[in-house]
């Protein structure tokens, strides 16, 4: 298992609801995230994005002005190290393949749980390029908690 200091990972979550927002928000705190950005729609993510540069991005597909899709695309261009995942209720194959056309190395299915989180965030650190041993290449407690399925606080 990979092994990082989640709470030096720069996150952007993405999506119009923010009930989805503050449950997304809420487990990855509690998986020992601390940087986190928000953005309500596509336009606002694109632009958090320009000034910002950031280690992976939770996006939903149905955003108002730009899809998670969009945003994808502009991160792969803008931040190609940026590990794009998917949050949606969408769970046609059709939806999948779009996805991961547009730069998207995970999908997420709505409703999801901190077991889930917590594999993406294993899924980014596998593929994060750090240097072994490093701090950059460990995975928080709390993740190998979440992902054996045991109740987070």
């Amino acid at each position: 298992m990979y092994r990082m200091d989640a709470g030096k990972i720069e996150i952007l979550v993405a999506d119009d609801m923010a009930d989805m927002q503050m449950l997304l928000g809420r487990i990855l705190r509690e998986l020992g995230c601390r940087r986190i950005a928000y953005a309500s729609n596509g336009a606002d993510a694109i632009e958090q994005a320009r000034g910002h540069k950031f280690h992976l991005a939770f996006l939903d597909i149905n955003m108002p002005k730009g899809n998670g899709l969009e945003v994808a695309k502009a991160l792969k261009v803008n931040q190609p190290r940026c590990f794009c995942a998917i949050v949606s209720g969408e769970n046609s194959a059709d939806t999948v393949r779009e996805a991961l056309a547009a730069g998207a190395r995970a999908y997420v299915l709505k409703p999801f749980s901190a077991r889930k989180i917590a594999e993406v965030l294993e899924k980014y650190a596998a593929s994060a390029t750090v240097a072994p041993g490093s701090r950059a290449s460990r995975i928080p407690v709390n993740c190998q908690r979440a992902a054996d399925g045991k109740k987070l606080r």
